[in-house]
């Protein structure tokens, strides 16, 4: 059973990011899509809003009592 609570515990951690973004948030595993079909400037800044929402989000996203808070980077931005 102890090998299955990592899992369990993970997919309640990430229970509510789909309420965090106003597009559809398909997730998988660990696995996350965004989609929005992009017609105007509009759509645009929508899709890069829940983007910003995911990045807040996932800063208070912290798993493990003594795993060390390291910078991740993507594109040389952390």
């Amino acid at each position: 059973m102890v090998g299955y609570l990592g899992p369990i515990l993970f997919v309640i951690f990430i229970n509510d990011l789909p309420e965090v973004v106003a597009n559809i948030a398909n997730i998988f595993a660990d696995d996350t899509k965004l989609f929005r079909k992009i017609t105007s400037e509009e759509n645009r800044h929508k899709i890069q809003t829940d983007l910003d929402m995911l990045v807040r989000w996932s800063e208070h996203l912290h798993l493990g009592s003594r795993n060390p808070k390291y910078d991740y980077h993507m594109k040389g931005v952390t």
